[in-house]
């Protein structure tokens, strides 16, 4: 079956909107929620899902999380992200799949699943646009917060043409997006050069970061940066 189908198929039996729901199962915040279409509605395409490498999750198991609302728990419930649809998924229960709703897109919401922080937020991506979606934070310190931008690709398979190949299954890929936040602004997608690091810090912490970091060439993966901002994170150097 044609793969841009099934990816539409999937689409619609996980994450169609159909308005404002009045249940509640972890608090009586019903507000909190969008409608989201049963996955079990469509049940003549499930199986073909199946075909597809990857997943468009994070983690395809509901986990126990607790959503916050202005600052306050609104409770328990059972979380698990789709990266590919950036949408928070919530189940009556851990091993549900026939009842999902997605958790409202807002900055006064946001969710702690497991070791994970996740947030609603606007960000800026790497061509200076504004955007919104949720980010994970990995650093909150006195002046900076580092987010990680979790992106699941879906990729058409191709069908082989002679008998001689082999069909190419869909697939899901993972990538993901480093942000850094000065404090009370919003994250900057970076990427993990030199110059973009020291660009995205305060004018006064450049020297000092160039002093504990002779060579920041050597800043090549997320928990380097993290590390490295956490030796200039203080309010007064």
């Amino acid at each position: 079956m044609d793969s841009k189908f099934i990816l539409i198929v999937f689409n619609l039996i996980t994450f169609v909107c159909f308005g404002q729901s009045s249940f509640n199962y972890g608090s009586s915040s019903s507000e909190l929620f969008e409608v989201t279409k049963k996955i079990n509605s469509v049940k003549s395409n499930e199986n073909n899902l199946s075909d597809i490498i990857g997943s468009a999750y994070m983690n395809d198991e509901f986990q126990s999380g607790v959503i916050f609302k202005n600052s306050k728990s609104d409770g328990s419930w059972f979380i698990r992200y789709n990266a590919y649809n950036d949408e928070m998924e919530i189940s009556k229960d851990i091993n549900s799949t026939s009842s999902v709703e997605a958790l409202l897109k807002t900055s006064e919401i946001y969710c702690v699943i497991g070791d994970d922080k996740y947030f609603f937020k606007k960000y800026i991506d790497e061509s200076k646009s504004n955007k919104e979606g949720y980010l994970r934070e990995v650093f909150n310190g006195e002046k900076y917060e580092i987010y990680v931008r979790d992106i699941k690709k879906f990729k058409e398979g191709t069908k082989a043409k002679t008998s001689l190949e082999s069909d190419i299954p869909a697939k899901f890929n993972y990538k993901y997006k480093i942000l850094i936040a000065k404090k009370n602004n919003p994250p900057q997608t970076i990427k993990l050069k030199s110059k973009k690091i020291i660009n995205s810090l305060f004018k006064e912490d450049r020297k000092l970061f160039l002093e504990k970091n002779p060579s920041p060439r050597k800043i090549n993966d997320l928990s380097k940066l993290i590390a490295s901002i956490k030796g200039i994170d203080k309010k007064n150097n």
